[in-house]
């Protein structure tokens, strides 16, 4: 909330507390002193109309500004200002020991209001229609200035948010396309902004819109066609930078491959040479990791760690070291549990159990690993009816987008978002709105390595 804003309602509140009355006097003196200026007209004096209903000098600034703005809104009920109107509106200003200056500015200040409503119903749809147009031309003439030259003098900084929210209005229903875009440039032409200035102004709230969809993509796996089209045009038309361009195409990949195994459909790599597969076995996962056995685990000896390589097939996992070798069939796994983002702990009869910590580089070992043991056991299906989802809901992700401002809770970094359950989903944590926030890759990591 502004700086300015945030003293008015101090101001407000103090002035509730100080002077409980003020507000119902002010009312009341308003309608009194307005009633006598229309009465009175030329005759009409302020400070004797403030002392023939009791009010205040501390009150006739206020009840000044009160009565001019009056007046406004009934000039500007057509959206213009007649030569007439406007000396009426100058006369009032005098009589109410308003300054020309100040009567100015508040003339101003309203105006901007007029135009900003009219701006905001013109490009409900994304178009300006010339008849919405000349709406506008007609509020700015009566300042004495052109649509696009009001626009771009008294809108500088607002005027700017407003395009930025026009575009994320578009955008809404996850489509942009070359003709939707030539509508909006079109219009915005018309207020004197060229394609270029716009382009410049809403990149920012577009890459926004990119990171949106991205986080979108992590937690449902899903990216629409129309998706996946206005993810493309965005990135070849609008977005320029081409670190951020390589690092949106670097997580849809990971996102598209993470989505995968998922769903059961696995990498297949090289195994390393000497590695004892059979006929037909397939190596999923290749990877260093260092294991701890369930005894050693158990006696909270971290120092018992043995380093080695780990080979993850269709049928079983292939740890091999300097001391050791053996394998764990995937049948033969008993339970598992995903001790941070890199370890898993395995359960199982004979050697083998324990805990594999891998190293960040090896790109989704515990999920391979995972959805190994899972299809080894055919349970790698959908939740069955009764069993609540970890899926959050599209309508709640947006609530929580808008809740967190696009920013990670922890950190604030814009990049690299993932929806995330409070309270996990292996916990009992629900998709309801409290309990999923945003989070950074990073921020997300160092939560799951806590809990």
């Amino acid at each position: 909330m502004p700086a300015k804003r945030v003293l008015s309602l101090f101001q407000k509140g103090w002035t509730a507390i100080i002077d409980p009355g003020r507000e119902e006097r002010l009312a009341r003196g308003t309608s009194l002193v307005h009633r006598d200026l229309s009465n009175d007209r030329d005759e009409f004096d302020l400070g004797r109309s403030l002392t023939k209903h009791e009010l205040t000098d501390e009150d006739a600034e206020e009840i000044a500004r009160r009565i001019f703005h009056k007046c406004l809104v009934k000039a500007w009920s057509d959206e213009a200002v007649s030569p007439q109107e406007q000396r009426t509106l100058m006369w009032v200003a005098k009589r109410l020991r308003i300054g020309p200056d100040t009567a100015k500015t508040l003339q101003q200040t309203f105006a901007e209001e007029v135009f900003a409503s009219a701006l905001g119903e013109a490009f409900q749809d994304g178009q300006l229609e010339d008849s919405e147009f000349a709406r506008l031309e007609r509020i700015a003439g009566s300042c004495g200035a052109t649509a696009g030259a009001f626009f771009r003098s008294r809108f500088r900084e607002t005027g700017e948010d407003f395009l930025r929210t026009l575009l994320l209005r578009v955008l809404e229903d996850g489509t942009l396309d070359e003709r939707e875009w030539r509508g909006i440039t079109a219009a915005v032409a018309k207020l004197g902004m060229s394609e270029a200035e716009f382009k410049e102004t809403v990149r920012g709230p577009a890459e926004q819109y990119v990171e949106h969809l991205l986080a979108d993509f992590k937690s449902d796996g899903e990216l629409s066609k129309d998706e996946q089209r206005c993810l493309d045009w965005l990135l070849s038309n609008l977005i320029g930078r081409p670190e951020f361009i390589a690092y949106v195409k670097n997580e849809v990949q990971l996102i598209t491959q993470e989505s995968q195994i998922r769903r059961g459909i696995l990498p297949t790599v090289t195994a390393p040479t000497g590695t004892p597969l059979r006929a037909g076995e397939i190596a999923h996962l290749v990877g260093n990791c260092i294991y701890t056995s369930s005894r050693h685990l158990a006696a909270e000896r971290a120092e018992s760690g043995l380093p080695g390589q780990l080979v993850v097939t269709d049928d079983r996992i292939i740890f091999a070291s300097q001391v050791k070798s053996y394998q764990v069939i995937h049948r033969k796994v008993l339970g598992y549990r995903p001790v941070s983002m890199n370890q898993l702990e395995i359960q199982c009869s004979g050697v083998g159990a324990g805990s594999y910590e891998f190293s960040p580089k090896t790109r989704f070992a515990l999920q391979i690993w995972i959805a190994a043991i899972q299809k080894a056991n055919q349970t790698l299906v959908s939740p069955s009816e009764g069993v609540q989802s970890r899926h959050i809901p599209r309508d709640v992700r947006q609530r929580v987008w808008q809740r967190c401002g696009g920013r990670c809770v922890e950190c604030s970094s814009t990049q690299y978002l993932e929806f995330d359950h409070i309270i996990p989903h292996s916990r009992g944590g629900s998709n309801a709105d409290g309990n999923v926030q945003l989070l950074c890759r990073g921020c997300n990591g160092r939560k799951s390595d806590h809990i």
